[in-house]
């Protein structure tokens, strides 16, 4: 038995089975965001009829595979299971990486425990609310803790597999982390030339680190390759292009305000309807909206409105980074960054590690640009900061388990972090059943417009796209037949895949033809302004009413209002 608890690998298994268990028993797994609900829509084939690999938002290699797994087997959540096979996954392999770097049974137990535990109290929200963005972190950070323990090209092959996994689900994610990537290796680097006694530059140091970062960019490359073949026509390159522009406008530069700016809403034969249109999110019922004119509005907010890349002063953004790591109280995983700072620190003078004393400044001042660049662009969200926090706890945990196996008082720092990591846990455990509680009911009216829609199979509807952004799914709600809606905006509008979509109820783009679809319906909350569709259409010559056929949704059945487009002469 004595050999089983100094094993591990048995105690990482024991460790994540008790995690999966206690993570599980707080709510029931979700998709966190609209965005992932509509890539699992895409690879399963409730998009389009047909589990396609094409999921836009994730690399063409990993997309295509997770679509052939819904062709075997439709009713299996696969994309779903991909995700949370991913985390726990890594879960498993930061725990059991951990343990190998200290000796005994008490250390390895202390470090066990106080993973979990940061685990549990801190990431077990994302660990329930799938996200694809925080999936390619955790990837990330067990990729690191893999490679500085690697004792083979065995570990150092399967680290490599998990950053180009990493680098499929999520490549902008990947490469946003890629600097605490390159931190790692330059620390692993150094320490490993000290051990050995030798120099840096060293023929055998070259050749063998070379080899692993020439093996990484191969095989990013050539996953890209892949990609790109199979986005190479003519349809998906033009939709390619629209995308990385609209990414630009609704994620950074912002529609400009008609008033003050109806120049440029002219010069785009828009008016003041075409600017209501796009700012209400809706543009599939603009077929003058392409990449051309979305880059046309970001170079108008570039030299008419002074909108640079960076969208706050640097000035400003030092005060903001000021702020959310010191002056917001609900941020208690900082404590838990602060207190492995100031730990690994510790150690360090303790152990007269000039060294270590220096990276740990290396460090802060890496995760500080990464930082600031999010600051000064403007857009931060929950999910980006948290994938951070962990992949820069990975980090920590390194030069901190680096130092500890011959620190006497390594048990003791580990029980502080421990401490300090518990401070967290009852207000994280409100915070979620807050957040369950607030799901369940928000996701009832999700469910209301899902059975309202299955109900009407003879119609086809779509949804203005601000009417659907606070829902989330379950992820194992695995009916993946064909879905009788699409939005009316969002990142896959004008898509070849919404084209396909549209064709099987023999629909078009084309303003006319959609105002003589019989079968069209538009969807809206009943609070949301639908003035501006009239107009619109009126302004391009396709006069139209909006008849309201029907009302549902909360308990008075008026939270959403059915529309048809009814053409006026």
């Amino acid at each position: 038995m004595k050999s089983r608890l100094e094993n591990s690998f048995f105690l990482a298994l024991i460790g994540t089975g008790v995690l999966v268990l206690l993570v599980s028993c707080l709510g029931s797994y979700h998709y966190a965001l609209n965005d992932d609900i509509l890539i699992k829509d895409i690879l399963s084939g409730s998009y389009t009829g047909t589990p396609d690999g094409h999921c836009i938002q994730m690399l063409y290699p990993i997309g295509v595979l997770v679509a052939l797994l819904y062709r075997i087997a439709r009713g299996v959540p696969w994309f779903g299971l991909l995700l949370i096979v991913a985390q726990y996954g890594a879960c498993y392999l930061i725990l059991e990486r951990s343990m190998s770097m200290v000796a005994g049974i008490r250390k390895k137990l202390l470090v066990l425990t106080t993973e979990c535990l940061v685990f549990f109290v801190f990431f077990s929200y994302w660990m329930l609310n799938l996200q694809y963005s925080m999936t390619c972190a955790f990837l990330v950070a067990a990729a690191i803790l893999l490679f500085v323990t690697a004792k083979g090209r065995k570990d150092e092959l399967l680290a490599i597999l998990l950053l180009v996994l990493a680098f499929c689900i999520r490549t902008e994610m990947l490469l946003l982390l890629s600097p605490f990537v390159a931190f790692v290796g330059f620390s692993y680097w150094r320490n490993q030339d000290k051990k050995n006694g030798r120099c840096f530059f060293d023929r055998d140091n070259l050749i063998h680190y070379g080899s692993f970062l020439g093996v990484v960019a191969v095989c990013f490359l050539l996953v890209l390759g892949i990609d790109h073949l199979a986005y190479a026509g003519r349809e998906w390159s033009e939709f390619r292009n629209l995308f990385d522009a609209r990414t630009k406008v609704y994620d950074f530069y912002g529609i400009p305000d008609y008033e003050g700016n109806e120049a440029i809403y002219a010069e785009l034969g828009l008016g003041e309807e075409g600017y209501r249109l796009l700012d209400n999110y809706n543009y599939f019922f603009s077929p003058k909206v392409d990449a051309g004119l979305f880059e046309k509005l970001v170079d108008y907010s570039k030299e008419n409105l002074k909108v640079g890349y960076f969208k706050v002063p640097i000035r400003q953004g030092i005060w903001d980074y000021r702020y959310w790591h010191a002056g917001k109280s609900d941020r208690l995983i900082l404590l838990v960054l602060a207190a492995f700072y100031v730990a690994t620190a510790l150690l360090g003078l303790i152990q007269k590690n000039w060294s270590l004393i220096l990276e740990l400044p290396m460090l802060f001042v890496v995760r500080s640009i990464l930082w600031l660049y999010l600051i000064l662009r403007g857009r931060y969200p929950e999910r980006i900061v948290f994938g951070l926090l962990l992949v820069e706890l990975s980090c920590l945990c390194y030069l901190l388990l680096r130092e500890l196996a011959g620190c006497h008082i390594g048990e003791t720092i580990l029980v502080v972090i421990c401490v300090v990591a518990l401070i967290g846990l009852r207000p994280q455990l409100t915070s979620l059943q807050e957040d369950k509680v607030l799901r369940s009911s928000v996701n009832k009216e999700w469910q209301e417009l899902q059975t309202y829609v299955s109900e009407h199979p003879e119609n086809y509807y779509l949804l203005d796209i601000y009417s659907t952004v606070r829902y989330s799914e379950t992820v194992w709600h695995a009916d993946n037949t064909l879905k009788n809606y699409d939005y009316a905006g969002g990142w896959a509008c004008k898509s070849p895949l919404q084209t396909d979509k549209l064709s099987k109820w023999k629909l078009t783009g084309e303003l006319e033809k959609l105002a003589q679809a019989e079968e069209l319906r538009f969807i809206s909350y009943t609070a949301r302004d639908v003035e501006w569709m009239e107009d619109w259409f009126y302004t391009q010559n396709v006069p139209i009413a909006l008849e309201e056929t029907d009302s549902f949704g909360q308990d008075n059945g008026d939270l959403f209002r059915v529309y048809r487009l009814q053409r006026m002469e």
